[in-house]
């Protein structure tokens, strides 16, 4: 009766393999899975003891990614397309949390079990930060079929001297006014004013004030688009080239709306709607504040490393309009004038040290040819050494023996 075999590994706990142009074994990498914890600064979502709050995954398209990366504010790392956001740097009209159905010409509401983001949602709040680096969306247009209410404007209140406000409170029936009801007034004013100015049209874009010199207003054959940058001018005579680090395009979206978008190098950082003149000063006050990565290495430096980088490397790197040699994940805006994002730092150290490497293989080549002759000479002259004491015991031998 034969023994049983007790297998020593099954089918099932086999990694799956996978066999390469060579024949070689190559084993399924892992899937990654998306972070649990909020990439917002400061945010605690997802943390032991935080309050709870759904997680969306950032997009897979680079360009939106970098989008958020911008809106987001965190230069210590780059926001990957495993990272996540939670719903409280949303705006809610981005949220998705109904599936909603029109049923015999109502609207009908079914709760769904997770919430989802709305095409081109961008995250533009940013609770943990001071208030200023949050970016306020301007209010929802009204429904189709919704009758719009007309602007209710109150007259400006008589002004009083300063010595009767200080004595004297303004009460009404015995109580003090409430302070919303005044900003509600100055809210309807500005509206009603808004809508006297008429819609921002790229015309009207031309005339805003400028953040510094460096700026300028660039023609373009397009009615509908009014574009602003910053100018570099290099070299002198036949040999003159002009590029544009940074620039700014203003373009008509749906309505009274115009899209904003700026670029750095060449790549587009941030995308917001304006529907004024002062939104567009801030925004572009914005872009002119915000300092541009440096790049990795100038192309004089690389020149001197591209000998030894390999293939998947240079898949990883770029060049822009000023012969910087840049990561393509660079995220373009950094803290400091001068500095280099995370993936560009990383990038140097990578090249650096590969061009270590191949110097230090330069130099051991040049000095093994250098020690060649000499292993030549030394072999030469003890061959010559030992021939005069061969020749010395055959001599001695024929002696004895005669």
């Amino acid at each position: 009766m034969s023994a049983v075999e007790t297998p020593t590994e099954t089918e099932s706990s086999k990694p799956t393999e996978f066999s390469g142009d060579d024949g070689t074994a190559l084993k399924k990498p892992k899937r990654q899975r998306g972070h649990t914890v909020c990439y917002a600064p400061g945010c605690r979502s997802g943390q032991y003891g935080a309050p709870k709050a759904s997680l969306f995954t950032a997009p897979r398209d680079e360009k939106l990614r970098k989008i958020w990366q911008y809106n987001l504010r965190r230069l210590d790392k780059p926001l990957t397309a495993y990272s996540s956001v939670c719903e409280r740097h949303f705006d809610p009209r981005f949220i998705e949390r109904d599936f909603v159905h029109i049923v015999n010409g109502d609207e009908v509401r079914i709760p769904r079990g997770r919430p989802r983001l709305a095409p081109g949602a961008i995250p533009t709040l940013l609770p943990d930060l001071p208030g200023y680096l949050s970016k306020k969306l301007p209010r929802p247009r009204p429904t189709k079929g919704r009758p719009d209410l007309p602007a209710i404007v109150r007259p400006p209140k008589p002004r009083k001297p300063a010595d009767a406000g200080r004595s004297e409170e303004s009460t009404t029936n015995g109580e003090p006014t409430c302070p919303a009801e005044t900003n509600e007034g100055d809210h309807t004013q500005q509206q009603a004013r808004l809508l006297d100015q008429g819609p921002l049209t790229a015309e009207r874009l031309k005339s805003v004030k400028l953040p510094s010199q460096e700026w300028c207003v660039i023609g373009t054959l397009e009615s509908m688009r009014a574009v602003f940058a910053t100018s570099l001018i290099r070299g002198s005579g036949e040999g003159l080239e002009i590029s544009h680090p940074k620039y700014v395009a203003f373009s008509n979206g749906d309505g009274s709306e115009m899209i904003a978008e700026a670029y750095f190098q060449g790549a587009l950082c941030c995308r917001a709607i304006v529907t004024t003149l002062e939104e567009a000063e801030s925004f572009l006050q914005d872009a002119h504040a915000t300092h541009m990565c440096r790049g990795a290495m100038w192309d004089t430096e690389f020149a001197e490393v591209c000998v030894g980088v390999t293939k998947k490397l240079l898949q990883k790197i770029g060049k822009n309009d000023e012969d910087t040699v840049f990561s393509l994940e660079c995220t373009r805006n950094v803290d400091a004038e001068g500095a280099m994002c995370v993936p560009c730092r990383l990038l140097r150290k990578t090249l650096l040290t590969r061009k270590s490497r191949v110097r230090n293989q330069v130099l051991k080549r040049k000095h093994e040819r250098t020690e060649e002759p000499y292993s030549q000479q030394a072999e030469l002259s003890c061959s010559n050494s030992a021939e005069p004491e061969q020749n010395l015991c055959s001599d001695s031998a024929e002696l004895n023996g005669s």
